[in-house]
């Protein structure tokens, strides 16, 4: 919790006490921008429409963002009818991240759902307080909302505006009476990208994760952003993506639900992010004549990407020639998200997934054997096999999970099938074992590659040559 927004209970539904603001981002000192010479230069910072936005040595004032000061508090700030603007100051990130929260008029008894609303380019969380209703209609129905800022107002998704939303996200479910099963995200032009790269990153089922999300004519694939603006600059900047996306393929890719060239007419089905949301609805709109119509086009293609892998998308094309929040109607949205609450997945069918980092991704602990690139894998689990399935594994260094969130039985024996792309080793952590197995085979064969942890009460197996399906139990 933040020392210096005080609170009479951990639920924020009543206004705050204005003393509680404290001094503004503008107080903030300045950082430069260091370029690759680590020289600092003083070049035009171009927007993607030709726009001069400011100068690339002051770039968090150019992009409407503020650099961190340790030395500066987090404040609070009432805007009325229960919305409050915050900063908060210690995102982790190097960068400020401010947000509105919308609390219900009356205090909630039980835990009500959360809409996080995504601004588009160039936009402020303002925008969505100001040029929609979301806030307002939220709490109409006793909901929480928010609009984070994601660091500043051309963030497209890059890794700290993600870290600041993930951040800006966590306070509010630490401070609120939020039901963790429904939360909903909402995002229009970039921030309908942001929305579903977001939700397609954060497959943690021990944390906040969408149940639904809406995206409105969002840029859903920076590659095909960057080869449809006017100028590139701003994306080729340090402080986002350093380059191209021939240049930096991943930088592009993990900010994207899915990854588009235009020039090859091809998603690449590598590098798609979409497939963790196979248990995720989306909701699709835009309209026909879209003066951006290759932002139309992107929605089409996660919706035809989504439905391939075997996830839930409804593609909704409407009539208007204007880009703006108002040619989708809140209200539609919010009847669409209201009786969504968020899925695991079933036991059983394959999952294939796509990792951008290490962390944790539905059951599973993952760490990558390579920094800097996707990993991926596909696992189902066969409880009448107490067996669960690690295939096409790429680029992992090792597994970690417990078997019972797995609906695996420690108790009778355990069954693990590995098979990886790459030459290994893989290792796989098995959490909740008290006592020491009785053996473990691998093809069922007795092994002495493994070791258990008293301590941890865990196993650590380790296959050292995985190119071939390799069958591992481990005997109670």
């Amino acid at each position: 919790m933040i020392a210096s927004i005080l609170f009479a209970s951990a639920a924020l539904s009543a206004p705050v006490n204005a003393s509680a603001v404290s001094s503004s981002a503008a107080d903030a000192p300045r950082r430069t921008t260091v370029r690759p010479t680590d020289e600092p230069t003083d070049e035009a910072l171009i927007g993607l429409l030709g726009e001069p936005i400011g100068s690339s040595a002051d770039f968090d004032t150019a992009v409407g963002g503020s650099f961190s000061n340790p030395f500066m508090p987090s404040s609070i700030r009432p805007l009325g009818g229960g919305i409050y603007q915050f900063l908060l100051t210690d995102t982790g990130t190097g960068w400020n991240e401010m947000f509105l929260l919308a609390v219900p008029h009356l205090p909630p008894t039980e835990p009500q759902p959360l809409l996080v609303a995504f601004h588009g380019y160039s936009s402020t969380p303002n925008s969505i307080l100001h040029q929609t209703r979301y806030l307002q209609k939220a709490q109409a129905r006793g909901w929480y909302a928010m609009a984070p800022m994601g660091a500043h107002k051309y963030n497209h998704g890059v890794d700290y505006a993600m870290d600041n939303i993930e951040a800006a996200i966590t306070w509010v479910f630490d401070n609120n009476l939020i039901d963790p099963d429904r939360m909903y995200g909402v995002g229009f032009s970039m921030g309908g990208g942001v929305a579903a790269a977001y939700a397609a990153r954060h497959q943690d089922p021990t944390k906040p994760r969408f149940a639904a999300i809406v995206n409105h004519t969002g840029t859903v694939s920076m590659r095909d952003l960057f080869n449809n603006v006017t100028n590139s600059t701003l994306l080729e900047d340090p402080e986002m993506f350093g380059g191209t996306p021939d240049e930096f393929p991943f930088a592009y890719a993990k900010a994207s639900a899915i990854d588009y060239d235009m020039f090859e007419d091809l998603t690449d089905p590598e590098t798609d992010l979409a497939r963790n949301l196979k248990h995720t609805p989306v909701y699709q709109w835009a309209v026909a004549g879209d003066p951006l119509p290759h932002l139309v086009n992107q929605a089409g293609l996660l919706h035809d990407q989504i439905e391939t892998r075997g996830g839930t998308s409804s593609l909704n094309i409407g009539t208007g020639s204007v880009h703006e929040w108002d040619s989708l109607n809140e209200g539609a949205v919010l009847n669409f998200l209201e009786p969504m609450v968020r899925q695991d997945p079933p036991v059983g069918p394959k999952l294939k997934t796509l990792v951008h980092a290490d962390g944790r991704f539905y059951h599973f602990d993952v760490d990558q054997a390579q920094a800097g690139t996707f990993s991926s894998f596909e696992w189902k689990v066969l409880t009448g096999l107490n067996r669960i399935y690690f295939e096409k594994v790429k680029n992992v260094s090792q597994f970690t999970f417990s078997p019972e969130d797995a609906s695996l039985q420690c108790d009778q024996p355990v069954e693990i099938v590995l098979q990886a792309l790459d030459s290994g080793p893989v290792q796989v952590e098995l959490n909740g074992f008290t006592a020491p197995p009785t053996n473990v085979t691998r093809d069922s064969v007795a092994t002495v590659d493994w070791t258990w942890d008293a301590t941890h009460s865990c196993i650590l197996i380790t296959e050292n040559d995985p190119s071939t399906y390799r069958l591992w139990t481990i005997e109670p």
